[in-house]
């Protein structure tokens, strides 16, 4: 029988690893956008109207001295026509590819935006003019007039493979032209996609050795080390491909699944390991010491796999999709590690050869070890409950601190090559998060009638004068052809005072150049006009209070209009999104909350020892808010999951603790000496598999995203608070307010 099952078990490793093989990497922004809302159909239709505002790549290009030198400006022409070159690519616009009609005397010509090959006089001209132009200067030409920028349309809703050959392609002309920069999606995209890859590969492989050193100091045996961890591989490995079946890809949070499979997963298997081999040691057969072992742990364990599935489950109500499927399958990760710890482990300890004599001392350690403890816990009960109360207002205050707050790339650390390429943008150009703001024109008005042009470029102007740089509007593209039909003059790029003469030049331009640019900012047959722009990346409440002063200005401007405005835009969903994780995660936490309560309730019947149990789960998962109210950590997506994990992880110990005690209670022991010997028990596992959780969430600390490396020591650090916990606080609660009914074992059953 039990070759059979392991017969089984390798036909579906087999099986479940093939389709795991085939599981590819996805990194999509839209991912995170907020999934059967509102603001995601609005945004998807306003982007139907008009251009994706993250389909582009910016490139810049160093100049050793000033820009305005022929010798720079011509490789500056090269890379603009290389990158021409490229795949995917529509369109490339860069300061020396860019021409401007000029109207003098009746007659249209082109000029370039800067004359790179016709002298320095001209270029100490187009300097002089440029210096004028609000709208080259942070847009074409940094601020400081150390580089020139270079726009990179290409192919809207490029996917995976093309961003990454894209991306490819336009960081590999950087050996060519030294003092290129380069950002954007696909840039980002790849650079996300390369990380995540070496990471699984580095996580799992760390996590495997450091779980294999412990369990060999821990068991000395083959089996300690083999049984282990060759059942949390086998379940990573049917995770990942229940994960391809499902349809489902990695992501910037599911990556991170197969560690927390890994350490998740061990502990069931350690405590049934380690009773087993009590039980195989008291000289008991295999099929006898299973049984035993079972009805030792086997409740306790179901329990603990359960609540830690909820943990995980808890993130289903999370509007994030990417969260909701970390949530889901590493749950079911969590029932596969259950179900093999209760198949294909009793054929391997069948199996086995019986366990090695325990090295003199080895277990007697423990046991001395967990009785001082004990006795030290018992006579410094009061010493540990003001610890408890100091934990508890260090937690609150700080929790009061926490604020709700992201930023596109704030996952990234400092020294991260892209998010050098950000912060090189923020600081030489108008940035790169996208700003988006529509206008929707009611009829009978007309998105080109010019009192609705000349409120729009009102708006743009306010919108500028709150941060937003490299501004595009309809009404733009009329001033600048204003400007051009008058000579080029700096006063002249301005709509026009008169009614009817706006319209001639709307009808102009229509006829003309501007036409396609125009077709990019408006949609008059829908009503609508497009104000974009680029922002530094300084978060969401920036972002949110940038957005509200421009609607608070409008109204109090222009009181009457019958203009809406609509701010929308990939960045501001996933800005709303993190605005609700604060109330998602409440009702993930309620939700672990009030099954706790309910195990705790089934299993002694006791208001007391609910409350105990909730309050020795709630303190670790406080302190984590408490620490990053202290150190000013944001609560957003990547910082919020681990309240959830946290807590449905942490409570596993407490549920261990309290299984073995309601056992000895059935048995008529008395209450003090129940706890003593339940101290003693199960003391050995529990810190076992603390120091295994610890140890195995720690390695997401050698990550390179910052959310990631937070989330392995926030989990970490809260699972060692909780062993402590556990192991100090909760007897001395349980013997503080615990009143125990006497029983003849029946309640066992119950």
């Amino acid at each position: 029988m039990a070759a059979g099952a392991l017969l089984a078990a390798l036909g579906c490793t087999v099986f479940l690893g093939y389709r795991a093989s085939l599981l590819v990497v996805n990194y999509d922004f839209e991912q995170f956008f907020p999934s059967d809302d509102p603001e995601t159909a609005y945004y998807r239709a306003f982007r139907s109207r008009f251009a994706p505002d993250n389909d582009f790549v910016l490139v810049a290009l160093e100049s050793p001295g000033t820009v305005y030198d022929s010798t720079y400006l011509a490789r500056v022409e090269a890379l603009t026509q290389r990158l021409a070159e490229l795949p995917e690519v529509t369109e490339v616009l860069s300061p020396t590819s860019i021409a401007e009609p000029l109207a003098f005397g009746g007659s249209v010509f082109r000029r370039p935006l800067l004359r790179w090959d016709e002298g320095r006089e001209a270029l100490r001209a187009d300097s002089a003019r440029i210096a004028r132009r609000p709208d080259i200067l942070g847009n074409w030409i940094a601020v400081d007039h150390s580089a020139c920028g270079i726009l990179v349309q290409h192919t809207p809703g490029l996917g995976v493979e093309g961003c990454d050959s894209l991306a490819a392609a336009v960081l590999a002309l950087s050996t060519e032209f030294p003092g290129m920069h380069a950002t954007g999606r696909s840039v980002a995209q790849g650079h996300y996609i390369g990380t995540l890859k070496r990471e699984l590969v580095l996580f799992v492989g760390v996590g495997t050795l450091l779980l294999g050193a412990i369990l060999y100091f821990a068991f000395r045996s083959w089996l300690g080390i083999v049984a282990p961890i060759g059942i949390v591989l086998l379940s990573a490995v049917w995770t990942l491909g229940i994960l391809q079946v499902a349809g489902g890809s990695i992501d910037i949070m599911t990556v991170v699944m197969p560690t927390i499979l890994f350490v998740v997963g061990v502990s069931d298997v350690v405590h049934i390991l380690a009773r087993f081999n009590d039980e195989r040691l008291a000289g008991f057969s295999p099929p006898q010491a299973l049984k035993r072992t079972y009805a030792e742990v086997g409740l306790a364990t179901f329990l603990t796999s359960a609540t830690t599935a909820i943990g995980f489950l808890t993130l289903l109500t999370a509007a994030i999709p990417p969260v909701r499927n970390f949530g889901m399958f590493t749950a079911v990760g969590v029932g596969v590690a259950y179900v093999c710890a209760f198949t294909v482990l009793p054929a391997l300890l069948v199996l086995a050869p019986p366990p090695p004599r325990e090295r003199k001392g080895g277990d007697g350690t423990w046991e001395h070890g967990l009785s001082r403890l004990f006795r030290w816990t018992l006579s410094h009960g009061r010493t540990i409950g003001w610890a408890t109360v100091g934990i508890a207002l260090f937690s609150l205050t700080g929790a009061l601190r926490v604020n709700v707050d992201t930023r596109l790339l704030e996952d990234l650390t400092e020294d991260d090559p892209l998010r050098r390429e950000f912060h090189y943008f923020e600081a030489h150009f108008a940035g790169v998060r996208p700003f988006e703001c529509a206008v929707e024109v009611p009829a009978p008005l007309h998105a080109y009638d010019p009192e609705v042009l000349r409120e729009t470029e009102a708006i743009a102007a306010h919108a500028e004068r709150l941060g937003v740089g490299a501004v595009l509007a309809p009404s733009r593209v009329f001033a600048l052809a204003h400007r051009w039909k008058n000579g080029d003059a700096p006063s002249a790029q301005r709509l026009p005072d008169e009614d009817a003469a706006v319209e001639q030049l709307v009808a102009s331009v229509n006829r003309g150049v501007g036409k396609e640019a125009l077709s990019r900012m408006a949609s008059p047959e829908a009503g609508l006009i497009r104000i974009a722009g680029r922002t530094a990346d300084d978060g969401a409440r920036a972002q949110a209070a940038r957005e509200a002063a421009l609607l608070d200005w409008h109204r109090t401007a222009f009181p009457r209009s019958s203009l809406v405005l609509h701010p929308t835009g990939t960045a501001r969903l996933i800005d709303l999104n993190n605005a609700d994780l604060s109330t998602d995660l409440t009702s993930g936490i309620l939700l672990s909350i009030g099954v706790i309560a309910l195990l705790a309730g089934w299993m002694f019947r006791s208001l007391a020892v609910v409350g105990i149990a909730v309050l020795v789960n709630l303190l670790p998962i406080a302190a984590i808010a408490g620490v990053m109210g202290w150190a000013g950590i944001d609560l957003k997506v990547s910082t919020g999951i681990v309240f959830c994990i946290a807590f449905g992880i942490a409570v596993d110990d407490t549920i261990h603790f309290l299984s073995r005690l309601r056992i000895e209670l059935a048995a008529n022991t008395p209450l003090p000496q129940a706890i003593r010997i339940t101290h003693r028990s199960t003391g050995k596992a529990i810190i076992l598999t603390s120091i295994i959780l610890c140890a195995g969430f720690a390695v997401l600390t050698l990550s390179d995203f910052a959310g990631t490396v937070f989330l392995g020591a926030a989990i970490a650090g809260s699972l060692a608070l909780a062993v402590a916990f556990d192991m100090l606080l909760l007897p001395l609660l349980m013997l503080k307010f615990y009143r125990p009914r006497r029983s003849s074992g029946h309640e066992l059953d119950a």
